[in-house]
């Protein structure tokens, strides 16, 4: 049995043993009716937090007021809540109070219908007071209970309906659609982060550009990315898809083309992609905006910002290809290449040299791409130079000819910065 299916299984076991109730909830019910894996098992139980915690020696009380307690079974965590009726909704997430109450009404405070289902895997039976077996089988997002409630106990609910639309290949139902029209300005009033989260999940979970084009047709997008918005209509030239002819296409098509193309992406390259035709100086600006962290916007710009470069690679000198090709996160990089050319002309032979050198650097005996230095700034002070800038431009010209294969040992290179660098020795006292 799988571990996490195992562990939430003791889970259930203990809780029925002592006469509670306890069933799996939310999306791996929805995901085990899919036959789709999943990484986590939500449990509600009739049994109340200090109840719970009384069973399981080891537990988080991460929301008691809400009900809810994480427990570590075999080093898993599963967050267990009780069956709760929410209370009125102040801040567009929290509820002021909730009432503990029976399954039934704890489903009818969840969000959509295909996310309302239980089950007891005690006695294998799927409990489902909502019709969301009926919306599986149909493909349907459907808000459960009038949407506008929905949406506006949390606003970001809007944007999980369009992330399961796209991910699922689900329509979404015309009631909840048009509450997520009349409702979309509201959405502003979710924290910057919830928002950043959900909107990388549309992203990187499956049919990104089904995601955005939702989120813009919704009105959504207006107000978390109205740079992306605004591309819409803005022509540029552009080679058509695999043919190399020229055509017409405007930058928010080209960059749904974009995403069309990807598969299984990193964040960081989903929302590089995201903003392709946006201005560096706004793309950078939307970073700090959506509050990245230092190092995933730099990631990001620097996907957005060394496109360019590739097209200059077959001409490069060996040492600028080489360093090129070992950066960090070069795998992104490259993949952020072929989707520009899948999406505007078809052409992969940029691509496919990259593949080819790459190959060809890794199957030769050693690391081409990372070899050991065999110079550095010690053994240039005991040589007698004296530490300073020329240090850098000296270490980086031998490493150079080091991977262009003119220097390979030590004493090579100790001859050559003697013989190149014998003026700076010199104006040594």
């Amino acid at each position: 049995m799988d571990p996490i299916k195992k562990s939430a299984l003791r889970i259930i076991k203990t809780l029925t043993q002592h006469d509670f109730k306890a069933y799996y909830a939310g999306g791996s019910v929805r995901d085990m009716i899919l036959k789709q894996p999943f990484k986590d098992i939500d449990i509600a139980t009739s049994a109340k937090p200090h109840e719970v915690m009384k069973l399981f020696k080891r537990t988080i009380p991460v929301g008691l007021q809400f009900g809810v307690v994480v427990v570590l079974m075999d080093n898993i965590p599963f967050e267990v809540t009780t069956f709760r009726k929410d209370g009125t909704y102040q801040d567009g997430r929290h509820p002021e109070n909730v009432l503990f109450t029976n399954e039934k009404e704890d489903v009818m405070r969840r969000d959509f219908t295909i996310n309302g289902i239980l089950y007891d895997p005690m006695n294998d039976e799927i409990i489902d007071y909502v019709d969301g077996q009926k919306d599986i089988q149909d493909k349907v997002i459907r808000a459960i209970g009038d949407p506008i409630q929905r949406f506006e106990e949390d606003k970001l609910r809007m944007l999980r309906a369009i992330r399961f639309s796209a991910r699922l290949s689900y329509t979404i139902e015309p009631g909840t659609w048009k509450a997520i029209q009349t409702y979309y300005t509201n959405i502003n009033e979710v924290s910057v982060e919830r928002i950043r989260d959900e909107l990388a999940k549309i992203l990187t979970e499956g049919q990104a550009s089904v995601g955005i084009r939702l989120l813009y047709q919704s009105g959504l997008l207006d107000m978390i990315l109205p740079e992306v918005s605004q591309l819409k209509n803005i022509e540029r030239v552009d080679g058509s898809p695999g043919d190399g002819s020229l055509g017409k296409v405007d930058m928010f098509c080209h960059t749904l083309l974009l995403l069309d193309h990807m598969t299984k992406p990193s964040k960081e390259l989903a929302l590089a992609v995201l903003l392709k035709h946006v201005d560096w100086n706004l793309a950078r600006s939307i970073c700090g905006r959506l509050k990245l962290s230092n190092k995933e916007k730099s990631h990001v710009l620097s996907l957005v910002q060394q496109q360019s470069i590739f097209n200059t690679l077959p001409q490069m000198r060996e040492s600028e290809l080489k360093r090129f090709l070992r950066q960090e996160h070069f795998k992104d990089h490259l993949e952020y290449h072929r989707l520009e050319a899948l999406a505007s002309h078809g052409k992969l032979d940029i691509y496919d040299f990259c593949v080819h050198k790459l190959a060809e650097y890794r199957s030769k005996h050693g690391n081409l791409l990372h070899p050991k230095k065999i110079l550095n700034g010690n053994m240039l002070i005991k040589l007698g130079f004296k530490a300073g800038s020329s240090f850098k431009s000296m270490l980086v010209e031998v490493e150079n000819l080091q991977l262009e294969g003119v220097l390979s040992t030590e004493e090579e290179a100790i001859e050559y910065v003697k013989t190149h660098f014998a003026h700076l020795l010199n104006d040594n006292p």
